[in-house]
Parts: C-alpha cells; structure tokens; sequence
C-alpha cells in the first residue's frame, strides 16, 4: 500500500513516521486489498492536532479524522475510527455474501423440486 504523509504547521519526525506505520500497519491486516493512503497532520488555532486519514481501495474510499490536543492521541483516535469503519465494511460484506450463497442454494433447491414435479406430471400423463 503507497502511503501519503502530509504534515501542516509540524515538524516530520521518526518517531511520528514509526507511528503511523504501526497503526496503518493494523489497518493492512484488516482489509488485503487496500490500494493507497493519505495521512494529513496539522495544528489548529489554540494547539489542538488534527489527524485525517484517507484510504482508498478498490471502489471504496474511507475517510475517518480527528482531534487532541496530542498528536500521538489523535492519531490513534482517527486509527480507531478508521478501524471501526473496516471492520464494519468487512462485516457487511461478509452478509452479503453469505445472503447470495443461502439464496442461490435456495434457488437451486426450488429448481430441482420443479423439475422433479414436473418430471413425476410427464410420467404420470
């Protein structure tokens, strides 16, 4: 996944940088196919930092953004929420599919038993 770091008002630092990998590396494990990253950290008026997070993947995009009054806090406040979003998409996903198969295995059921009645009213006649 290419990540995007975009820092206003602050300094980038390691520590900062070794950061966000650990937390995006959370979000990787969470969805495979996630295609890119765009991470903005900025200081508001009155010292309060801000974190946005946006990521991209196929068809999908997600968006979570947050504020502290430590950088490190709101990073991980905007993880969370971004984290909570993915889990959520997967969850949804994962019924959905699950409703396709039962459905489609319903369907193949209904067919069968109106082939086979139509079968025993051939034989029948």
């Amino acid at each position: 996944m290419q990540v995007n770091l975009t820092f206003r008002k602050i300094e980038p630092t390691d520590g900062i940088k070794q950061h966000l990998r650990t937390r995006l590396d959370k979000v990787e494990k969470l969805v495979d196919r996630l295609v890119d990253a765009h991470i903005i950290l900025s200081v508001e008026k009155g010292g309060r930092h801000v974190c946005e997070v946006t990521v991209h993947g196929p068809k999908v995009t997600f968006f979570a953004k947050d504020r502290s009054n430590d950088l490190y806090a709101s990073i991980d406040l905007a993880m969370h929420a971004l984290e909570k979003q993915l889990k959520k998409f997967k969850e949804r996903l994962k019924s959905h599919k699950l409703y396709y198969k039962t459905k489609m295995a319903r369907l193949a059921v209904a067919r069968s038993l109106f082939d086979v009645e139509r079968l025993s009213k051939e034989r029948k006649a």
